[in-house]
């Protein structure tokens, strides 16, 4: 049966992943396993395997629209990966933690061949006067993924996973279109904006450090709630904190959407440092440190 993604790993070569508080490394075959496990909670019809790179010389064909090569460092490797079809039936050669001569000769996205010699138009250019093209748009889903991966944890690995199979195979993962169909803000939002929250936006563009906090937002991909959620944290004034909650939070402005997963299911919590969770409680706990007034 056809696979959405495949992981092509040594199953022995140590990954960025660690163990706590020990700091052994993960091996990569374990991860990609990891991996395979947590995209059955969110998407149970996806199917994902992992391939050794034993088992490649044995295999003629991964049967996968997506190959995901990790690890692969040396070139004569490449050799094996080729013989298994890769470049002819994958619809994306994906590759990650290899050495550049390795990712040359492998890595696709569909037609966009990134590691070609020959560019088109500059990329300025192109993205004037092509930003509705195919070609674009292969090029913004290795770009996503590219940052999300390089931030080095779980999440962020399966929603690059989710990128790559809902743009390279017949599968469509709403979660995957709800991030990344919006790249900026537009007038949509503005009109939610203005009539929920006009003090706390007065306020937070008359603070300095409110401003900067809202330029790493707008630096953020579509509705990255991972990069947003980082500009948050780092920027923690009471100016940007009452901003925040009433755009993101109380009427969420910018749409953002993730459905919560049926599993795990975890009990709700009841109480909170020895005394009863009450709501007033969970206001503080979700504004933050500064302890904020609704």
């Amino acid at each position: 049966m056809p696979v959405e993604l495949v992981f092509i790993v040594d199953d022995a070569a140590p990954s960025f992943f660690t163990v706590k508080p020990t700091g052994e490394a993960v091996p990569w075959g374990k991860v990609a396993e990891h991996e395979c496990a947590k995209m059955k909670w969110d998407y149970p019809e996806v199917r994902m395997e992992v391939m050794t790179l034993q088992q490649v010389a044995a295999r003629q064909d991964t049967n996968a629209d997506v190959a995901l090569v990790i690890g692969v460092q040396e070139p004569a490797q490449v050799e094996a990966l080729q013989r298994l079809a890769l470049q002819r039936n994958a619809n994306a050669v994906v590759t990650k933690e290899c050495s550049s001569s390795v990712t040359q000769q492998l890595e696709r996205f569909g037609g966009f061949n990134p590691c070609s010699a020959w560019k088109p138009v500059p990329k300025a250019l192109d993205d004037t006067l092509f930003n509705d093209s195919r070609w674009v748009v292969l090029r913004k889903v290795r770009e996503i993924c590219a940052e999300v991966w390089d931030r080095h944890s779980a999440d962020d690995m399966l929603f690059a996973l989710q990128c790559y199979i809902d743009a390279f195979s017949t599968a469509e993962l709403p979660s995957v279109r709800a991030v990344t169909s919006t790249d900026e803000t537009g007038l949509k939002e503005v009109p939610c904006m203005c009539s929920n929250c006009a003090k706390e936006m007065v306020d937070c563009f008359s603070d300095p450090v409110c401003r900067a906090a809202l330029d790493c937002l707008n630096s953020c991909k579509g509705n990255d709630q991972v990069c947003s959620y980082r500009c948050i944290t780092s920027f923690e004034t009471p100016a940007f904190e009452k901003f925040v909650l009433r755009i993101l939070q109380k009427h969420n402005c910018m749409g953002n959407s993730t459905a919560v997963p049926d599993t795990p299911d975890p009990e709700a919590k009841q109480s909170f440092r020895g005394d009863t969770l009450t709501h007033e409680v969970a206001e503080v706990l979700l504004q933050g440190w500064l302890g904020l007034s609704a």
